[in-house]
């Protein structure tokens, strides 16, 4: 899934609303404060930028080091289930949400430093758990745009492989904590059912990642992961 892709797929959702919410509003008096659940459904977008360290020794017993800066992405099919709370105060409405995010994201990239047996640097996800806190505008009674902060847990693997074995190879698992903004727009389709396409961005800190290195041999990651979420999604109201 392109970027095209993604940015087609958050026009669709938004037109999709609004098209639906122009044919008037049948609903008087939709449910607004209380529980809901949903589903959705769209892209991520996985973006590593990394800063690998090489250490090995070379001829006469000289250390030679090597720093490589690269970007590593992978796009994919992402879904989400969340649960959440709301409640309409005049023509504001506010709630807080969990989300279970679903997807499957590698970002490889292959270094040329040895042309027949090339090396990897390689950094993997897949599920996460969200928290956010969402602040939202009725413009109607069956629109709302709001935007949303929140706290993304999730856990990364970072892998360094190297044929040739000039290099200590590198396989760590670490837990990451982003901090989540977003935006959205949610529409009434009927009394207890909306439509909704939202956009988010997870934010990680940067964490180095060491291998269990000899005294003269060493490799160790400086990694920053963002992940960018677009989804359409239905929502439920308890």
């Amino acid at each position: 899934m392109n970027k095209i892709t993604l940015k087609v797929l958050g026009f669709t959702a938004l037109t999709t609303a609004t098209l639906v919410s122009t044919q008037g509003e049948p609903f008087s008096t939709p449910p607004q404060t209380g529980f809901y659940v949903g589903a959705a459904l769209g892209g991520a977008d996985l973006t590593a930028k990394s800063d690998l360290f090489l250490n090995r020794l070379g001829f006469g017993g000289n250390p030679l080091p090597q720093n490589f800066y690269l970007t590593t992405t992978d796009k994919n099919v992402a879904g989400d289930i969340f649960l959440g709370y709301g409640k309409r105060i005049n023509c504001l409405w506010v709630a807080g949400e969990v989300t279970g995010s679903l997807a499957s994201l590698t970002s490889k990239t292959v270094l040329g430093i040895s042309s027949t047996n090339p090396q990897s640097l390689e950094t993997k996800t897949t599920n996460a758990v969200e928290g956010s806190f969402k602040l939202g505008y009725h413009v109607s009674s069956v629109h709302i745009l709001y935007l949303k902060a929140g706290v993304e847990l999730r856990r990364f693997k970072v892998t360094f492989t190297d044929p040739t074995n000039l290099f200590t190879t590198l396989n760590k698992s670490y837990n990451s904590t982003a901090f989540v903004p977003g935006m959205g727009m949610e529409v009434e389709l009927m009394p207890r059912f909306s439509l909704r396409a939202e956009y988010r961005a997870a934010l990680h800190p940067k964490k180095t990642v060491q291998a269990a290195n000899s005294a003269v041999q060493s490799t160790s990651v400086k990694t920053k992961p963002t992940i960018h979420y677009l989804n359409l999604g239905l929502v439920f109201k308890i």
